[in-house]
């Protein structure tokens, strides 16, 4: 029987039905409508300090709640060092709680460790005013990512899935 590339030279489907029109390479629309997400996995350029605490990659974890009240975890992953910082929190997003735990980690990192943080990347969800405000008092440059592409905080989007499959394994251990 012949492959799909002989039908396709016959100008029929699979079904044996002739198509016509223009292929989808000819076709802009066509062409544009099948084109796939394509992720760049070049290191910045512009990073002239590579040092630990320098940039820092933010992102949330939903649980279910805790004994305690812990409904989420704020996972601070340094982009040097690949450490990872978990924060619980008993809100969903509050932009309260969000920055008294970047104020935290931030003052944490300084005093712990004589480091500034430079550059937090994250999605969309610190983007308020009153974080905006502190970030740029600190000296802190705030970098967020694209919207729906977590592949752009890619280093805080994996850590809390590896550390969230790992906690679930020791909890069936148990």
């Amino acid at each position: 029987s012949p492959g799909p590339l002989s039908l396709y030279h016959l100008g029929m489907n699979s079904l044996g039905v002739r198509i016509r029109g223009p292929s989808t390479v000819h076709c802009q629309h066509c062409a544009q409508a099948k084109i796939t997400r394509r992720i760049s996995r070049r290191p910045a350029l512009d990073r002239d300090q590579e040092v630990p605490g320098y940039e820092i990659h933010v992102d949330w974890t939903d649980l279910k709640e805790a004994y305690d009240g812990y409904v989420r975890v704020m996972f601070i992953t340094d982009r040097y060092s690949g450490m990872v910082f978990p924060y619980f929190m008993t809100t969903h997003g509050n932009e309260k709680e969000n920055l008294r735990v970047l104020k935290d980690f931030v003052n944490f990192i300084k005093k712990r460790y004589n480091l500034s943080v430079k550059i937090l990347r994250s999605d969309g969800e610190l983007a308020r005013k009153r974080t905006l405000n502190w970030l740029r008092k600190e000296g802190i440059s705030f970098e967020p990512s694209a919207p729906r592409t977590q592949d752009q905080n890619g280093r805080a989007e994996r850590s809390g899935g590896v550390i969230m499959a790992k906690a679930r394994a020791m909890r069936l251990e148990a």
